[in-house]
Parts: C-alpha cells; structure tokens; sequence
C-alpha cells in the first residue's frame, strides 16, 4: 500500500484540500490513467463478468458527488475523468478532502479487480500500475 503523505491546505472555501508534493499527485493521476485505459481497452471484451465490471464503472453510483450539470449522480468514470481534467488541464493544483476519499476507494477497488481480471487471463497492463493508496494527514512539521 503507498501511503501519500498531505498537509491541510487552509483557503477562504469552505472545501478542505489536501496539499500534496508533485511526485505523489503524478503517482495518483498514473494511477488514474491506468484505469481509464485499461477499461476503455476491456470495453471490447465479451466476457460476461467484464461486462459486469464495465456497467459498475459507468453507471451513475450514489455513493459518488452529485454533477449539478448533468443533474445525476457520477460513475466512477465519470469521476475519475473529471479529477484528471480539473487537474491536467484546467486550474486545480491539490485534492479535496472529498475528492480524496473517492479516488482512495476507486483506484483500492481497481487494484483488487485488476487483480480478478489477471486470474481471468485478461492480461493487458504488463506492470501492475494501479497500487493500493492511502492518505495520510502529516501531523509533524518537516520544517
């Protein structure tokens, strides 16, 4: 399990964020990346229980942020790929705590399930990029 290490960005939002180094935001967002191509690369996979697994990762899941614009609930594509657009094109620099908490939980699930799709000989990443993360608040001042 990598454990990213954050500190508590303060700002006038009420949102909390989570500050964290740029070594461990590329590691996050390869991750991400990770996911997005393995599951657009499965999507033509004719087995059953990936199909399964394709239906979980694009239907709308209440568990995730409601999307004001599109009035319904995000998937965790949906989820996934606005984090990587919020970040990699437009103006965000760290997470939300939120954000945080639901990346955490997709990319835990995905390295499981990237694990049942080997078992499955569905074999396409070579290296097992997609790691078990934790976030971890730093309580101790490295100043």
């Amino acid at each position: 399990m990598i454990k990213i290490y954050y500190d508590v960005k303060n700002t006038s939002a009420t949102t909390n964020y989570m500050q964290i180094t740029k070594e461990d935001m590329s590691l996050i967002l390869n991750q991400v990346i990770a996911i997005q191509s393995l599951m657009g690369e499965i999507s033509l996979c004719p087995n059953k229980d990936v199909k399964d697994l394709i239906k979980y990762y694009t239907k709308p899941c209440k568990s995730l942020p409601f999307h004001n614009k599109w009035k319904k609930y995000n998937s965790p594509q949906t989820f996934i790929s606005g984090v990587l657009n919020n970040i990699m094109m437009g103006t965000q620099t760290d997470l939300s705590d939120v954000q945080g908490q639901h990346l955490q939980n997709i990319i835990n699930n995905f390295n499981l399930l990237s694990t049942v799709l080997k078992e499955m000989k569905i074999d396409l990443q070579k290296s097992n990029v997609i790691e078990p993360i934790i976030f971890v608040e730093n309580l101790w001042s490295t100043q």
